[in-house]
């Protein structure tokens, strides 16, 4: 009777590990996954002053020629491709406890306001972080 007790509580443990990544996932934060996603979006911050907009987004661990920025069709599209991080001394044996970092293929498109001066964009990728200032033509019609 033992050994039935622990069985149950054996697969009662694993279909509550299961509804958890269940749910992670369903909130967008799968904890467990070993590959990444087909594509992912990173994450983006916007501002705008009276003269120019601005766009941060959040790069980590990628190389500036890894990162294209173009516009297309009124929007803003900036895509890639990131690597996975790699342990630094680089065990044989690894085995993941966490992964929350995404990797691979990224795209973001964001719509470029009416006001916004294209030919006068200009990006700058410092410490993983990609800023994107547009000036605005004063116009907003």
């Amino acid at each position: 009777m033992t050994q039935q007790t622990h069985a149950w509580g054996s697969n009662f443990s694993k279909l509550g590990e299961h509804m958890r990544t269940m749910l992670d996932e369903m909130q967008g934060r799968n904890y467990f996954r070993s590959s990444a996603p087909d594509m992912f979006q990173p994450s983006v911050n916007l501002y705008e002053t009276s003269s120019s907009y601005h766009i941060c987004v959040e790069l980590a661990g990628m190389h500036r020629e890894d990162i294209d920025l173009r516009v297309d069709g009124g929007r803003l599209c900036i895509r890639g491709q990131r690597q996975k991080p790699v342990i630094p001394a680089g065990d044989a044996e690894v085995g993941v406890a966490l992964m929350e970092i995404d990797s691979g293929r990224f795209q973001r498109k964001l719509p470029v306001p009416n006001d916004a001066q294209m030919d006068g964009m200009t990006a700058l990728y410092k410490n993983g972080l990609l800023w994107i200032t547009i000036p605005r033509t004063g116009e907003s019609g």
